[in-house]
């Protein structure tokens, strides 16, 4: 790093920052963000609890910490099995809090919550901050495995219920959210917000791979992030340019990744759709970097960091009108209402025809990036976390 933030708000002697970073499965954007501040900060005292696989990635992306290891599984066969071995592992676990320390939740999944509650409620004067990233929608209307789902959302509204009951300090990603939350009986007072980012500097440094690709889609392999949709979606691109070529950058689920695959062939796109898979930072901006037109056609988000990064590539984004977009990217993206798959190809269609338009759009992006920067960003999570903590709540345990 260029920098680094040095902590220069006063703390109690000793006193140290315990991370949950213990519901870790594959890189998701909450875990960038948590891993990308953090690994800014010069003199905190910190103690990271997460898997074997977290702690690894967690050393790969330079992250300094004290680490203690929950679970040391390489694959998951079993989901809810784990994160059950994970809660009890960190239960389990001789952690020594103190007045003064902070227990720091990067995630509302109850393999960060649970342990936190229960550590709270051992050390009341110790301060919870509550990181949450996203309000699981409905599972009737939610795209995706409907038992997964309902499970999904009954432990969201489990995990709400220990945060609103023993969290000091909440974090949430964009502003919406902040009214979303006071609605349920989240105290508005105690919830702050704080974007994610993008290290617009790095970036600029990759160079742009030899392939020149027309759009690129850059996710995590699920379906709530529409990767269904985009086999639709360039289906009707390539009608009107049989030539177009789409890269899809991505990891997650294997069984996914082999159902796309399996349809690209089906439909005959073998020569339109190249299906990736995981790549490593060099790689996938390089492919951003020669791309025209980021296509995102995800379903929900709690921010889009994904969108941030290429935007900070100068790819200006084709996705579906989510309300949380618009507060954060006013500039070089095209919204599209939800499921109207047609529109949706022909903005890309009329990007990918019209240089001018295109690189208006781009410039924007490269704007919008700009204002989103990790060192910001850690700057002002560090003065959340180093605020007092109100009376009024360490009373009420």
């Amino acid at each position: 790093l260029k920098s680094q933030i040095k902590l220069n708000i006063k703390t109690i002697p000793g006193s140290k920052i315990v991370c949950l970073f213990n519901s870790f499965v594959s890189l998701a954007g909450g875990d960038v963000r948590f891993i990308e501040i953090f690994r800014r900060v010069v003199g905190l005292n910190l103690v990271v609890i997460t898997s074997a696989k977290g702690k690894q990635v967690c050393r790969e992306k330079q992250l300094t910490a004290s680490y203690i290891q929950t679970t040391r599984e390489t694959c998951f066969k079993n989901i809810l099995c784990t994160y059950f071995i994970r809660v009890f592992k960190a239960l389990s676990l001789n952690i020594q809090i103190k007045n003064g320390d902070t227990i720091y939740v990067t995630s509302d999944f109850l393999p960060d919550v649970v342990p936190a509650f229960f550590y709270k409620r051992k050390a009341k004067h110790a301060k919870w901050v509550q990181v949450i990233h996203h309000l699981y929608p409905n599972p009737f209307i939610r795209v995706g495995n409907f038992s997964a789902n309902l499970f999904g959302y009954f432990s969201q509204q489990v995990g709400f219920a220990l945060i609103k009951r023993c969290a000091d300090v909440i974090i949430v990603v964009n502003p919406l959210m902040k009214q979303q939350l006071s609605q349920i009986g989240f105290r508005k007072e105690r919830i702050f917000v704080n974007y994610n980012g993008v290290d617009f500097d790095k970036i600029q440094n990759f160079s742009s791979s030899q392939v020149v690709y027309d759009g690129v889609f850059l996710g995590r392999l699920n379906l709530s992030k529409g990767v269904l949709d985009l086999l639709t979606i360039w289906k009707d691109v390539v009608l009107k340019n049989p030539e177009a070529l789409l890269a899809v950058i991505g990891g997650g689920d294997s069984k996914l990744e082999n159902i796309l695959k399996n349809a690209v062939i089906e439909e005959k796109l073998e020569k339109n759709i190249l299906v990736l898979g995981y790549l490593e930072d060099k790689q996938a901006f390089s492919i951003l970097k020669s791309s025209q037109v980021f296509v995102f056609p995800s379903h929900e988000e709690g921010f889009g960091i994904a969108i941030l990064e290429a935007m900070a590539c100068g790819l200006p984004v084709v996705a579906w009108d989510l309300p949380v977009y618009k507060p954060l990217f006013p500039g070089g993206i095209l919204y599209v209402p939800i499921t109207h798959v047609t529109e949706f190809s022909s903005q890309i269609t009329h990007l990918l025809q019209n240089k001018k338009f295109r690189d208006l759009l781009s410039d924007q992006a490269i704007h919008v990036s700009k204002c989103y920067s990790w060192d910001s960003i850690a700057k002002r999570e560090l003065s959340i976390l180093t605020r007092q903590k109100s009376p009024e709540r360490i009373n009420s345990l």
